[in-house]
């Protein structure tokens, strides 16, 4: 699955989280969500939405929120534009040059933030298109082979996460040349502060939960309401099949040979492998502070990484087992068909 980094619904998130494609498929659709509120709430162009949306996804899979005042003392800990603002729906375009944002945040500054990783979205290149067509062409060996309904569904589940942020880079195409570079730190600007309110975060502190994948903010409107409950039943759907990490566990408790103690000792067994991987990781830390005279930096960054795995992490990683496990383990190939005209694909 190749395409780009960060995450609206789990913050500090680059990409791991696409692996599982319900959520992965969560993640497709806030993104069409902001997109859509950019376009109808604050009125503006369709690729002045996607090119915030898209930037704020990246900002927040790393933490950094770059163009607001996260410790300021002014009343707004966590945010720079008052709530009002946020919930009230744009009249004309303009009314988006009014939007208080940092001081901290010049156009120059916004520029240097935002146009290295937008700029190459704007332009074509072969590597983009090689991409797109070789997941366009594993999508469909896997949708016209017969016998194999499970491998059709997840390849098809893989494409509702990838082909809608997809098609909305694809619309940054620009074909022009470039602007001056002060039109550009303008447009960076707006950009930021349209940003600033899609953030779905824009009133709390950023953290790596499983509470963030339901952007509570967006929660308003008939649309939005039908929109949120075909998601949710798309998303229970694929937790359950065509792999599922509940399913594989019940299994595991109840039909494997050796029952609820054949369980239990594999639960100790990685239970225990995980303790000793995390001691080996802090020890290895430990050295390299003491012999790098690092002063704890090399000890402080780990327990970092370790604090940021959250719940989706975990979910995650068990999703990929069963996935791995069903294809490597169990899969053979059995009773498939590939039709006659698909030979030109291998």
């Amino acid at each position: 699955m190749v395409q780009l980094p960060g995450s609206l619904i789990l913050p500090f998130h680059q990409g791991f989280y696409r692996l599982a494609p319900e959520i992965g498929f969560l993640e497709a659709c806030a993104v069409i969500v902001l997109v859509f509120r950019g376009v109808f709430t604050f009125k503006q162009k369709l690729r002045t939405s996607v090119k915030a949306t898209l930037a704020l996804r990246k900002a927040l899979g790393e933490g950094d929120r770059w163009w607001m005042d996260e410790f300021a003392e002014d009343g707004y800990r966590y945010s720079t534009t008052p709530p009002e603002i946020r919930g009230q729906p744009f009249t004309s375009r303009d009314e988006l040059q009014g939007v208080p944002i940092s001081r901290r945040c010049t156009p120059m500054e916004a520029f240097y933030k935002l146009d290295p990783f937008l700029e190459p979205l704007s332009r074509f290149s072969p590597g983009r298109f090689l991409a797109l067509a070789l997941t366009l062409i594993a999508l469909v060996k896997a949708c016209v082979v017969t016998g194999t309904i499970r491998t059709t569904a997840l390849g098809v589940f893989y494409a509702f996460s990838f082909f809608p942020i997809e098609i909305l880079v694809w619309t940054l195409l620009d074909f022009r040349p470039r602007p001056s570079k002060g039109e550009l730190e303008t447009e960076a600007l707006e950009l930021a502060k349209l940003m600033s309110l899609l953030n779905p975060y824009r009133k709390y502190e950023l953290k790596s939960t499983i509470a963030s994948i339901i952007l509570s903010e967006d929660w308003s409107g008939s649309w939005f309401f039908g929109f949120t409950s075909i998601e949710l039943l798309l998303v229970v759907g694929m937790i359950f099949w065509p792999m599922s990490v509940v399913i594989s566990m019940f299994e595991l408790m109840v039909w494997e040979r050796g029952g609820w103690v054949f369980w239990c000792l594999a639960l100790v067994i990685w239970l225990t492998a995980t303790t000793l991987g995390s001691a080996a990781v802090y020890l290895v830390s430990f050295a390299v502070d003491i012999l790098g005279k690092q002063k704890g930096k090399v000890v402080k960054w780990t327990t970092s990484q370790f604090e940021g795995v959250s719940f989706a992490t975990v979910y995650i990683g068990l999703k990929m087992f069963v996935i791995l496990r069903e294809y490597l383990m169990r899969y053979t190939g059995e009773g498939t068909r590939k039709p006659d005209w698909l030979d030109w694909l291998n």
